[in-house]
């Protein structure tokens, strides 16, 4: 029997703005699926298995619990990535098919962590895992920045009237 593969199904209405994340997802020899909005999710749910959806938290149109609703009891794992100032956070919704929420977000560095847990627990092939993770690590999972950083402000002193100067020197 040959390796398993673990399904990804992705879930953002700009599919560009998760392209690292799926390089790497690939690097962990993930097979990756898209889907714009919670509808197009949930129909792909219907059709097929995944073993981890990951969505944008928040999309227009649809609605959000039709994802976790199909995800439980059976094995599959969801997070929604939430973005924030300067990355983003990763909520787990269902975990195993188990219902988590309230579970504590994840950051960056503490997810991709997780997302090796879910492929060594889909594949059965620990050290592959980790050194597949090991080398891919090396590039990091780059988020949108939602808020911009604003630019320095120069300032100029402005200059006294002499009479200004003169009061303040004594």
């Amino acid at each position: 029997m040959g390796p398993t593969t673990v399904r990804v199904l992705l879930v953002d209405e700009n599919l560009s703005e998760v392209s690292n994340l799926v390089r790497y997802l690939k690097d962990l020899g993930c097979s990756c699926s898209f889907a714009r909005s919670y509808a197009a999710a949930s129909a792909l749910l219907r059709n097929r298995r995944f073993d981890l959806v990951l969505s944008k938290f928040g999309l227009p149109g649809g609605n959000i619990q039709e994802l976790p609703n199909r995800l439980v009891g059976g094995r599959a794992s969801l997070f929604y990535f939430y973005a924030v100032e300067v990355g983003c956070w990763w909520i787990p919704r269902v975990r195993s098919g188990r219902e988590c929420w309230g579970e504590t977000a994840l950051r960056p560095g503490e997810f991709v962590d997780a997302l090796r847990e879910i492929v060594a627990g889909v594949t059965g092939d620990v050290p592959v895992v980790q050194k597949i993770a090991k080398s891919a690590a090396t590039r990091p999972i780059r988020s949108r920045v939602l808020v911009s950083r604003p630019k320095p402000l120069r300032v100029q002193p402005k200059a006294l009237p002499a009479a200004d100067r003169l009061a303040t020197t004594g």
